[in-house]
């Protein structure tokens, strides 16, 4: 303090008329985010710009950037709150967005390091029984999810069931901030920015971790022989899941109606009813032959009707249409589905005899039995 002129502080204290007010305190970066790993400190940053009270200014940019890009209605949510860690069942919702008047709501699952393994079923239930008539389930991630088969989102309709990436709802955000820019504040521009700059980052980046255990001698030739192993696994199933020479006599055998088309990405195949190509089939998700991480190798078997005037009719005739909870929309129904499980030695031996014995065991698999007896009475009423 030796420089300080103590006449001039004198002075200055004589003429002071009050004491000035402190501003209040502008909440910088980690205000908003908190001292927490890189998943939560998304989310908060997500609660802050999905509010649309908050001091940033921005509005609604990105409630309507969201429902903009997974389809929905402008203004699905109207006057809404933001939920960080929505405690459901001992587990926590990344973000609950609920419209307490509309009785609407927004799941967000945040996905940044971790592997999906959330049980979004639970979830959408446990939301709808708060009340919330209209519930939409989003996974927001680094890369996309396929929810078709998840298991743990098999019980919600795909109508109401999204994956997006973050970069996408960030670039929607982008498309839509032009007009928001006049009342907004710089300082959570620059927030914003620097938030988008980093999902770039994360979104392109590739682990360290996964790369040097890639490289290591040992490590890198064990994997490609592993990754040549997997692919002949992956062209073995899909070729006998389509070898038509060999399952249509099987058909034949266990008095299984169907017929054989093509296989749909390596993941699954119809096999459609006769006389029913293209309104009526079993479908067989079987990627869990080789990617299954819990319950075991098995095969999915749906029951799928399509077409308007296919599923208008199943809906009117039969009273037990909700089966299973499963998806129905516009182009497609699943309608029933049941787990078969396969054995590693099954799939060495004859598996589409294996196969085939299990679609017509209604003990072990009714999918079938239920689709023939519902063509049954459409036949007789179409009569």
């Amino acid at each position: 303090m030796e420089n300080l002129d103590y006449r001039e502080l004198q002075k200055w204290l004589d003429d002071l008329k009050e004491i000035p007010i402190r501003p209040a305190r502008v909440r910088t970066l980690m205000d908003i985010t908190g001292i927490k790993h890189h998943e939560n400190l998304w989310s908060d940053i997500y609660q802050f710009f999905f509010t649309i009270g908050e001091e940033h200014h921005l509005g609604d940019v990105f409630i309507r950037s969201l429902e903009s890009h997974i389809g929905l209605k402008t203004c699905f949510l109207e006057s809404f709150s933001v939920t960080r860690e929505f405690v459901v069942d001992e587990k926590r919702i990344d973000l609950l967005l609920c419209d307490n008047r509309n009785n609407r709501a927004i799941i967000i699952e945040n996905k940044v390091n971790h592997l999906l393994n959330n049980n979004l079923n639970l979830y959408y239930k446990e939301v709808r029984n708060k009340g919330y008539s209209d519930v939409i389930v989003v996974v927001l991630g680094i890369k996309k999810y396929n929810l078709k088969y998840y298991n743990q989102a098999n019980e919600i309709p795909e109508s109401k069931r999204f994956s997006i990436t973050h970069k996408e709802l960030i670039d929607e955000v982008g498309n839509k901030i032009s007009r928001y820019f006049k009342q907004a504040k710089p300082q959570y521009l620059y927030l914003l920015q620097e938030f988008s700059k980093n999902i770039i980052n994360k979104t392109n980046e590739m682990n360290t971790d996964e790369l040097r255990f890639y490289y290591d001698e040992n490590n890198r030739l064990k994997i490609n022989q592993l990754s040549d192993i997997r692919n002949h696994v992956i062209e073995y199933v899909s070729a006998a899941m389509a070898n038509k020479e060999v399952l249509m006599p099987l058909f034949k055998k266990y008095d299984l109606d169907l017929k054989v088309d093509k296989c749909k990405d390596n993941h699954y195949i119809y096999y459609p009813y006769k006389g029913y190509e293209g309104k009526a089939m079993i479908t067989i998700v079987y990627h869990s032959l080789w990617d299954f991480k819990s319950n075991g190798c098995r095969i999915q078997v749906i029951l799928e009707f399509k077409g308007d005037e296919m599923i208008n009719w199943v809906m009117k005739h039969n009273s037990d249409k909700s089966m299973n909870g499963l998806n129905k929309n516009q182009k497609y129904w699943h309608y029933y589905s049941c787990e078969i499980p396969i054995k590693p030695e099954e799939l060495e031996n004859d598996f589409q005899e294996c196969l085939c014995k299990k679609l017509s065991d209604n003990s072990l698999c009714p999918t079938y039995r239920i689709g023939k007896e519902i063509l049954e009475r459409y036949e007789k009423d179409k009569q």
